[in-house]
């Protein structure tokens, strides 16, 4: 699967199911990420935030993005909310 799916496809897709995940916990119904909420979280790291921001854009514009480093990305962030 890794040979066929370009990377950052991979990585859109993570952040799909990441954003859906969070949106569903603010309860929101807006479409698209939900940096405002993100942003107003007090233990998400702004590092952190501005580091996924930054893969997002290069995932949306077709960039590589490091599949690894993101996933853990996430599972910070979840953990940090958590």
């Amino acid at each position: 699967l890794a040979r066929v799916l370009p990377g950052h496809a991979a990585a859109r897709r993570l952040l799909e199911h990441f954003f859906r995940r969070v949106s569903q916990h603010a309860q929101r119904r807006e479409t698209g990420p939900p940096w405002e909420f993100l942003e107003r979280q007090p233990r998400v790291a702004a590092a952190d935030l501005d580091q996924l921001k930054a893969w997002y854009a290069d995932a949306c514009a077709a960039k590589r993005v490091p599949l690894g480093r993101l996933y853990n990305l996430i599972l910070r962030i979840d953990r940090s909310m958590a």
